[in-house]
């Protein structure tokens, strides 16, 4: 069996960021904050995930991988994963992991988000520091060169509550045979075990 990696980033790091996006701790606990509409907690490098939806898409990428540290872009292909597209978000590498690029991004993310960003870069969507944050946990797939996932609450567009999810990072080649781009996969039904996440008040 594949060892997972390690933890890409360093024990009591902390990020934080406003109503445009997320706001999250990588190691341990939970961060409030009254302007916070996504809260993250215990980001990490691994291959222990709950929902259907995040496993779904790490056996796809596994097997598409075979002997690989991880599959290419052109391995992957959307139509496979018709019943989890919607939950799914791929970006492209840009500049060394300085940005990413939005190339596809599912109707159920974009309805809990209310962001429509395909073809978009993360700084042209969010804040500066909602950009700077979010490149963190994209960073951390690059990092491990492998899973990452990340469970939180969001304050869903569509009922302004907060709503749970799992999500899965993962890196796929590029041309070059370089990380060129990350996929994503969100399950904005799962509910975080209490040890996991609060619900922002």
């Amino acid at each position: 069996m594949r060892q997972p990696p390690r933890n890409p980033l360093p024990p009591g790091r902390r990020a934080g960021m406003n109503a445009d996006g997320i706001h999250f701790i990588v190691s341990g606990g939970h961060v409030a904050d009254k302007d916070a509409s996504l809260t993250t907690t215990g980001v990490s490098a691994t291959e222990d995930f709950k929902s259907p939806i995040t496993r779904a898409l790490l056996e796809y990428w596994n097997a598409r991988r075979g002997d690989r540290p991880y599959p290419a872009w052109t391995d992957i292909h959307l139509m496979d994963l018709y019943r989890i597209a919607p939950h799914v978000v791929v970006r492209d590498v840009v500049d060394d992991g300085r940005e990413f690029r939005c190339r596809f991004s599912g109707t159920r993310v974009e309805a809990v988000l209310g962001v429509h960003d395909t073809g978009r870069l993360l700084s042209e969507t969010y804040s500066a520091r909602g950009a700077e944050i979010i490149k963190l946990r994209y960073a951390a797939a690059l990092e491990a060169k492998g899973p990452v996932r990340a469970v939180g609450y969001v304050r869903a567009v569509e009922k302004n509550l907060p709503t749970g999810f799992e999500v899965i990072y993962l890196p796929l080649a590029g041309a070059d045979g370089a990380i060129g781009h990350v996929i994503a996969a969100y399950d904005f039904d799962y509910e975080p075990a209490p040890e996991e996440a609060t619900p922002p008040a």
